[in-house]
């Protein structure tokens, strides 16, 4: 065993200097903790640090949640006779309203199961952060421009053109609002 370290043959002095050259290479593997880190404001950064002499990082925004928005901000923005059937929004409908209007084809309830269409799982909390991407007013007003218009806004990573587009001469102002406040609902677990 370890026949090599026994014979004066120069393979110990080989992988010895090796190891020793390769010491300099290895060393500029580690990271460097004040490498600036390559981002979208990079160049704002840099801006500021040459005029200032430092940076001032803003705090990271944290995600809006449902709760982030009360009652009837959550429905802002709304079409009328959809906003006034909000008022007697039944979340049970709402749920059959996802079985027999093919949702459940394409947008599951679970986490984790990736389908045609995205996941409502959590969905009423995505819908609040979505409302700043969108421009929507409430995540309720998000929600019926999703159904009523499917295509504009996609959210990354699926298709346009595979939602039905018609869904808003199928639907009464009723179905709407039970459909939107059961997908409210979904808070996640």
């Amino acid at each position: 065993m370890f026949a090599w370290l026994r014979k004066p043959n120069g393979s110990l002095i080989f992988w010895a200097t090796s190891i020793f050259l390769l010491m300099p290479l290895l060393a500029s593997c580690s990271p460097n903790a004040n490498a600036k880190i390559i981002s979208p404001s990079l160049g704002a950064l840099e801006v500021q640090e040459i005029e200032s002499g430092f940076v001032e990082a803003a705090a990271t925004a944290v995600p809006l949640t449902l709760a982030d928005f009360e009652g009837a901000d959550q429905i802002s923005g709304l079409p009328e006779g959809v906003a006034a059937a909000m008022a007697s929004a039944d979340l049970r409908r709402g749920q059959t309203l996802h079985t027999t209007q093919a949702c459940v084809g394409c947008h599951m309830l679970e986490p984790g199961i990736v389908a045609t269409g995205p996941t409502w799982d959590n969905l009423g909390n995505t819908a609040a952060q979505r409302t700043a991407v969108t421009a929507d007013a409430s995540p309720g007003l998000y929600l019926y421009d999703s159904i009523a218009n499917p295509n504009v806004y996609i959210v990354p990573g699926y298709n346009s053109g595979v939602m039905p587009g018609d869904y808003s001469d199928k639907l009464s102002d009723q179905d709407f609002a039970d459909l939107i406040a059961f997908i409210l609902s979904q808070t996640g677990s």
